[in-house]
């Protein structure tokens, strides 16, 4: 038989890292994309391209940036990356999963 300690220790939610925040990121994104294609081939299969994907060259740019910058953050700014990850993930994860249900 368990305790509630321990129930509510096999329910907690993991620490968030910046390279756990990182994957969950990459996650999202390959979701928004591949849903965004998925939805066009249904409801939209004339228009069906590459153009589907919603990825252009300067979206690659800037998401390059964005990734180096984080890069950069996380290790040159080490102790303020982690804080900020550590405050930030759950509310952003609960944003990209809203946000992701009110559009589709």
């Amino acid at each position: 038989k368990r305790s509630a300690s321990e129930l509510g220790s096999a329910l907690a939610m993991p620490t968030a890292t910046p390279p756990l925040a990182f994957r969950v990121f990459l996650a999202f994104l390959a979701h928004f994309h591949l849903s965004e294609f998925a939805l066009t081939f249904m409801f939209n299969p004339r228009e069906l391209g590459v153009r589907s994907f919603l990825v252009s060259k300067p979206y690659v740019i800037a998401m390059s940036a964005a990734s180096v910058e984080f890069a950069v953050e996380c290790a040159w700014f080490s102790d303020y990356k982690r804080a900020c990850v550590a405050r930030w993930f759950y509310p952003g994860v609960f944003a990209c999963v809203f946000g992701e249900w009110l559009r589709k």
